[in-house]
């Protein structure tokens, strides 16, 4: 039985507007309920997630801005702020290459380093209280994000260039189609995961997790079973049992379909994935997903 599940947002738990699915609310009660915990993984900070999940925010947890920000039962348990020095240097290096723009996040401001119509806002990149600054913040200010804009697009090849110069004081991942994170080294949704598990004695392979893309699987991969699927929980009109529904994206299976039955009853042969939600389902942007479960469960 799992009993942390963890999902990204962007393209696996938000809707097509972008938002969470009303339904998802009630999926989070159940899961609470049956004391398995639910957490949100994102690039976004802690008081936008907050935002996302304000009608069940005090049952769930939160691993915010890549994981610098960790929240279990509501109380903080790990924020992790970058070093003024790597961020220097970070500033200096954006600045040699016409086509990257920096922004930099504190815990409920964006500093941008170029004029804000140099930027393109992109789902958790949507530089909340932007503030436009000609000077890198005060030391004391506590960055918990960098990310950068790259205005033509060249995202893996820009990543790469700044990895390999400064790659002893940050992680660099594409985000996006025009963004890039400029993680701290060792702080990464799957450390946040991990933070969340150890709090509450979960082991490794107790934990789910879900992202949409190969840079999420590849951070949720340290701290939990993956699964990079678009995903949603469906329930059969002709039967009391939810199903959880995966629209796998892999290599050699673009659009697959999978399904758990979570059965009430463990002993009757079917694994469970999920415990019983009774007649609680979550969407998300899987547009496929009910379609091909509909066909399996012949609805």
């Amino acid at each position: 039985m799992f009993k942390l599940i963890a999902s990204d947002m962007d393209g696996t738990l938000l809707d097509e507007n972008g938002q969470v699915p009303p339904e998802t609310y009630e999926l989070i009660l159940a899961l609470h309920e049956h004391g398995v915990h639910f957490a949100a993984s994102s690039g976004r900070r802690y008081d936008r997630l907050c935002e996302f999940f304000a009608p069940v925010r005090d049952k769930m947890d939160f691993a915010a801005a890549n994981g610098a920000q960790v929240y279990a039962d509501g109380k903080m348990v790990d924020r992790e702020v970058y070093s003024h020095l790597a961020i220097r240097r970070l500033a200096q290096a954006v600045r040699t290459f016409p086509n990257l723009h920096l922004a930099l996040f504190d815990r409920t401001k964006s500093f941008l380093l170029d004029d804000e119509c140099k930027f393109v806002r992109e789902v958790d990149k949507d530089l909340p209280n932007a503030e436009r600054i000609w000077e890198l913040p005060d030391p004391s200010v506590n960055i918990i994000k960098a990310s950068i804009f790259c205005d033509d697009s060249a995202v893996m090849d820009s990543a790469y260039v700044l990895q390999r110069e400064l790659g002893q004081l940050f992680t660099f991942a594409p985000s996006g189609n025009a963004w890039i994170d400029a993680m701290q080294p060792g702080v990464s949704k799957a450390s946040g995961i991990a933070q969340l598990a150890e709090h509450y004695g979960i082991g490794r392979d107790e934990v789910m997790a879900f992202g949409d893309s190969m840079n999420a699987t590849r951070s949720f991969a340290l701290s939990a079973r993956v699964a990079r699927w678009k995903t949603r929980v469906l329930h059969s009109r002709q039967s009391p049992i939810a199903w959880w529904g995966a629209t796998a994206t892999t290599l050699s299976s673009k659009n697959s379909a999978t399904f758990w039955r979570a059965s009430p009853n463990p002993a009757d042969g079917d694994v469970p994935f999920l415990p019983a939600v009774g007649d609680t389902p979550c969407t998300s942007v899987a547009s496929n997903a009910r379609e091909n479960a509909s066909r399996y469960l012949g609805e």
